[in-house]
C-alpha cells in the first residue's frame, strides 16, 4: 500500500527485517569497499516510469528503506510527471494545494535532483550521423545542410527531441530500408 508495509511483510516471512537486511548489506558493502580499495559503488536505475507508476512508487520507498548505505550512490532516471501517477492513491489528484506533499515524498528520496534539458538537444548532427550510417542518406546528401536542417524540423515536429522517440524512428527507417534493400536484390534476380 505505499507505506512500505507490504515490503516489511514479504521480509517478516523471510525471518528478517527491513533493518536487519539494510544492516546485512551496509556490513557485505562495507567488506568489499575495503577489500577491493575502492570509494564505493554507484548504481544506475533507470526506467522506473515505464512501470506501473504504484509500483514504481514503492520500489522508490524501497530504495530509501532498504538501500540507505554508506559508500553507495543511486542515480535514478525517472520521469517525475509519470511516477506521480503513483502517488494519486496516497496524496489524491496533483493540485496546487498538495504540490508540496508531492514534492516532499520525492525529496525525502532524490537528494540531487537533476532535469535533463530536452528541448536543448541538438539532434541535426544525430540525425545527420544516424542517417548516414543506416544508409538512409549518402554522404552527399548528409553534408547537404537545408535537407538536414528539414529532416531535423520534421523529426522535431513528429516525434519531438526525445533521445529514445529519435531512436525508434532510426530504427523504423533502418527497418524499411533494408526491406527496399531486399526487394531491390529479388527484383534483381528476377530480371
Amino acid at each position: 500500500g505505499g507505506d512500505g508495509s507490504a515490503i516489511d511483510e514479504f521480509f517478516s516471512t523471510k525471518n528478517s527485517s527491513v533493518g536487519e537486511l539494510r544492516d546485512e548489506l551496509q556490513e557485505t558493502v562495507k567488506e568489499k569497499v575495503e577489500e577491493s580499495k575502492k570509494r564505493g559503488f554507484i548504481f544506475f536505475i533507470d526506467d522506473l516510469d515505464r512501470i506501473n507508476p504504484p509500483t514504481a512508487v514503492e520500489l522508490l520507498e524501497l530504495l530509501k528503506n532498504i538501500f540507505t548505505l554508506e559508500y553507495c550512490v543511486f542515480v535514478l532516471a525517472i520521469d517525475y510527471d509519470v511516477v506521480v501517477k503513483g502517488l494519486k492513491p496516497k496524496f489524491g489528484e496533483l493540485t496546487d494545494t498538495n504540490e508540496r506533499e508531492f514534492r516532499s515524498f520525492f525529496d525525502k528520496i532524490i537528494q540531487v535532483p537533476f532535469t535533463m534539458p530536452v528541448s536543448n538537444y541538438k539532434i541535426d548532427s544525430f540525425l545527420q550521423q544516424s542517417l548516414l550510417e543506416i544508409g538512409w542518406l549518402n554522404t552527399s546528401q548528409a553534408q547537404t545542410t537545408p535537407l538536414i536542417g528539414r529532416i531535423s524540423k520534421t523529426a522535431q515536429l513528429t516525434v519531438s527531441n526525445n533521445p529514445r522517440s529519435l531512436k525508434r524512428l532510426l530504427n523504423n527507417l533502418s527497418l524499411i530500408h533494408c526491406i527496399n534493400a531486399s526487394i531491390s536484390d529479388d527484383n534483381e534476380k528476377i530480371n
